[in-house]
């Protein structure tokens, strides 16, 4: 069995915390599927006392930093860098009382892990074993409220756009040179995901051969205009959106790139006889 999480570590005590979730309202389920989604701050291996040299409380950095996002259908991203290489992972969750199991985009199971979490302190701890890991919930600043306009999209496509289960890359184009990106033709090396919230946060992924990236932030929807904001305040855009939602097929491009995604489909798992 392949773990989400790489581990080592010991913790210390924690607050007070709910690890049943019969016992959680519907409140507090809508926490923990916050769609800022939660930060790594600790990891801990519990038989060796040791805890992770990367993951030891201290505030995350550029070079060990990890979020978690469980969405409200059932899909997870994760995204874990460890002294500047990062590792995105994404797949689907189960939860079944205080017992949280992920199967990732390779179908493998991992878990289950035993879920704590108090929602006063917002703060999160999955246990297996000898694993624990300790992690709160992100916090991010507040966008401001853009000004009210008139949309080229239809309800229709606004509603597909941001379809909780995101998009998956599927071509990258520099129409400037007028070459494909070759990573993003069809390659099984290469994947990508971006997930466009309602509540006007997105979470991408991409994976260039053995290489990830993970971003998250802010994203507004000016008529057709679509621009990204991140959590470093990088701008990205605006791009001009189409979207064929009989194909469902959404096409995002600048005069120098374009971008083709197509509705994310998570693969369904093989069961054994």
């Amino acid at each position: 069995m392949r773990s989400v999480f790489v581990c080592t570590g010991l913790l210390v005590g924690c607050a007070t915390l709910v690890s049943a979730f019969a016992s959680l309202t519907s409140v507090q389920l809508k926490q923990l599927q916050d769609p800022a989604g939660w930060d790594y701050i600790k990891m801990s291996s519990t038989g060796m006392r040791t805890e992770h040299p990367c993951f030891d409380g201290k505030p995350p950095t550029d070079e060990c930093s990890g979020r978690l996002i469980l969405g409200i259908d059932n899909h997870f991203t994760q995204s874990v860098t460890i002294h500047g290489q990062t590792v995105p992972r994404q797949g689907t969750y189960t939860l079944t009382g205080d017992q949280l199991t992920f199967v990732d985009e390779l179908e493998t199971p991992d878990g289950p892990y035993t879920v704590e979490f108090d929602p006063k302190t917002h703060f999160l701890v999955l246990s297996m074993q000898q694993v624990r890991i300790e992690l709160t919930m992100h916090k991010v600043t507040p966008k401001p409220k853009p000004n009210k306009t008139s949309s080229t999209l239809s309800e229709e496509q606004i509603k597909l756009l941001s379809n909780p289960a995101g998009w998956s890359y599927i071509k990258m184009t520099d129409d400037g040179q007028g070459t494909t990106h070759i990573c993003y033709d069809g390659s099984p090396l290469c994947s990508g995901r971006l997930v466009l919230g309602t509540d006007g946060l997105f979470n991408q992924v991409l994976r260039i051969e053995a290489k990830g990236a993970q971003r998250h932030g802010t994203y507004t929807l000016d008529n057709d205009q679509l621009t990204l904001m991140d959590d470093q305040g990088t701008q990205d855009g605006p791009y001009t959106v189409e979207i064929d939602t009989e194909k469902k097929l959404l096409t995002i491009f600048t005069p120098q790139m374009r971008m083709e995604l197509i509705l994310y489909k998570p693969g369904k798992r093989k069961e054994s006889k």
